[in-house]
């Protein structure tokens, strides 16, 4: 039930919006890490990168994965066999099964679609609200995060990926002691 409640909030969401989706669940590759971006469009007039996101609230971690996705500049593109510079990918057993069976796949490096604006959307189910115990009607609302706040993000995301190198490092390093 709760999965219907937002799939009808996404619908009455982009009822409301003119969307031109450039890009969904694409890898995306920057220096020294990946991960996934959730969707880059054209959202009313204004190229964006989203990140889609059911929790409650909106927190600074989240911001700092949107920072880090609108870092990298190269996705990885799934292309038929044959595409010229194409590489060969088998899937696992598991996300082959996700995929109708298919074991087989190549793929291409592209640039990520251009974006000047980032945005989180919130996609939430009926719920209770713990402070007051109100009902919350189920919404998807898309948040335009400052550039400000990406900064700060960007900074805190470098930090952290820093700090797993360094870890990374000083295991190998201590191997065998």
């Amino acid at each position: 039930p709760d999965h219907i409640e937002m799939v009808n909030a996404w619908y009455d969401f982009k009822s409301k919006h003119t969307i031109e989706v450039l890009a969904t669940e694409a890898t995306v590759f920057g220096d020294g890490f990946a991960g996934t971006g959730d969707l880059w469009a054209i959202i009313d007039g204004i190229p964006m990168l989203v990140d889609a996101k059911s929790s409650r609230k909106i927190g600074f971690q989240h911001v700092a994965q949107l920072a880090a996705l609108g870092s990298c500049d190269t996705m990885a593109v799934e292309v038929a066999e044959g595409t010229p510079g194409a590489v060969y990918h088998k899937l696992t057993p598991a996300v082959a099964a996700q995929h109708g069976g298919q074991v087989d796949s190549w793929w291409v490096a592209k640039e990520t679609p251009s974006f000047n604006t980032y945005g989180v959307l919130q996609i939430r189910p009926g719920d209770f609200d713990k402070q007051t115990g109100e009902y919350i009607e189920p919404f998807c609302e898309l948040h335009v995060i400052k550039q400000e706040e990406i900064d700060a993000g960007w900074e805190s995301f470098q930090a952290g990926l820093m700090q797993r190198h360094a870890e990374r490092k000083w295991k190998q390093a201590t191997k065998g002691d």
